[in-house]
């Protein structure tokens, strides 16, 4: 009887070391997966294209670069106004969203005069271009209604530029 208890424990013994590593093993289970990853991507995004409404009154130069449009423009009045038409192409192979989009005077500063307004569309920003796409974009230069100016005309330099992030997900 004393060696029938004693084959049963060591079996039952057996049985939880057994259980307890299957268990252990179960809950240990480590995936190694190897590889190499190439992120390869470029950002080329440029102006391509522009245009004026009214080549007389300005004609806009796209820099070599592609980054910015210079435009000389002359206003014949209060009210007075062009549109610029610009197509910017995404050349690179990485989306990219456009953050900003400004025109600034001949030394690169912000408008500050009220006798000038630019607008252009409010949406611009937060407009994704993808790889190969491109978007147009139109603004526009006016003499103000509004304008305290005395001059018989108004002839200034403006540079437009934009700026850019890449618009891609984040993979978790």
């Amino acid at each position: 009887m004393k060696k029938s208890k004693t084959n049963f424990t060591v079996i039952a013994l057996v049985i939880c070391l057994l259980v307890i590593t299957i268990g252990y093993a179960a809950f240990q289970n480590v995936l190694t997966a190897g590889g190499t990853v190439d992120a390869n991507g470029t950002f080329d995004i440029k102006f391509t294209t522009a245009t004026s409404s009214n080549s007389t009154k300005c004609n806009p130069v796209i820099a070599v670069d592609g980054k910015s449009i210079t435009a000389d423009v002359t206003l014949s009045y209060p009210g007075d106004g062009v549109t610029i038409t610009a197509t910017i192409k995404n050349n690179g192979t990485v989306p990219a969203k456009l953050t900003s989009f400004v025109v600034t005077d001949e030394n690169n500063q912000a408008l500050s005069s009220t006798d000038i307004e630019v607008t252009f569309p409010s949406d611009i920003e937060d407009t994704t271009i993808n790889a190969g796409d491109s978007y147009q974009v139109s603004y526009t230069i006016k003499w103000s209604l509004t304008s305290t100016a005395e001059a018989s005309e108004i002839s200034q330099t403006y540079k437009a530029t934009f700026t850019y992030e890449q618009d891609t997900i984040e993979f978790n």
